[in-house]
């Protein structure tokens, strides 16, 4: 059995969504004056790759991070290679072009080569120009029966289903259509349907295009949580 971790590193000031708080991470104490280390880390719970839970968005009565069942967030996982360029569209005939098949109950990776260093670098362009779902993808993986949809972008929805479009008008230059293009589609449609969404994949996950594995996505048991810092791995027969 090999292992792959599929996660993005958490340290001082990574790529943020717009308007959170940066991450902080300082020592406490230090090696040099103390002779032992300890940090504090001071960070959004959408710090980095992370899990939203159906709180985030629905509300109410809505399962919280600390209450998605454990069988919930692991099992068999696809990992489609769906290349895509800036503010791109993701849509059910890339999902269903892609392999391997989709079947009721995967965890499903959609990998749009986002992940790499050189764009996790440039963080206006991460941040603001990613590609992403619009509604018939919504549509087609809850149709399917996902059981968790993740994916290497750092929000599911695309650009044009948030309210970057409005926050950034020197980039959005055009009025969005909202029925084309509903604010946050694809977080109320799949939290709304009890389909945890992982966003920021990354690590290793270039080594398993294209392939069905085991993935484990545990997240904080953050009481009440609507999302936490998740590592994701993959695991793999050799």
């Amino acid at each position: 059995m090999k292992i792959y971790d599929l996660s993005q590193p958490l340290y001082d000031s990574p790529p943020t969504w717009p308007g959170f708080p940066e991450v902080k991470i300082r020592n406490l104490i230090h090696h040099a004056k103390d002779g032992i280390c300890a940090k504090e880390i001071t960070c959004c719970t959408h710090a980095s790759t992370h899990i939203d839970a159906p709180w985030h968005f629905i509300g109410g009565t809505s399962l919280t991070v600390d209450k998605l069942p454990l069988e919930m967030v692991t099992g068999s996982a696809v990992v489609l290679n769906i290349a895509k360029n800036d503010l791109e569209e993701i849509t059910a005939a890339d999902l269903e072009a892609a392999t391997p098949e989709v079947k009721k109950g995967d965890i499903v990776l959609i990998i749009t080569g986002w992940y790499r260093d050189e764009i996790w670098a440039d963080e206006t362009r991460y941040m603001i120009k990613f590609p992403g779902l619009v509604k018939d993808a919504v549509d087609w993986l809850i149709a399917k029966g996902s059981k968790v949809v993740g994916t290497d972008i750092p929000c599911i929805d695309h650009p044009y289903q948030t309210p970057l479009v409005d926050s950034r008008p020197d980039i959005f230059t055009e009025k969005v259509d909202r029925e084309k293009f509903p604010l946050f589609y694809a977080h109320y449609g799949l939290l709304g349907k009890n389909i945890p969404i992982i966003e920021l994949v990354g690590g290793e996950v270039g080594k398993l295009l294209g392939e069905r594995v085991e993935v484990a996505a545990f997240p904080l048991k953050i009481r009440g949580g609507d999302a936490s810092p998740v590592r994701v791995v993959a695991f793999k027969k050799k």
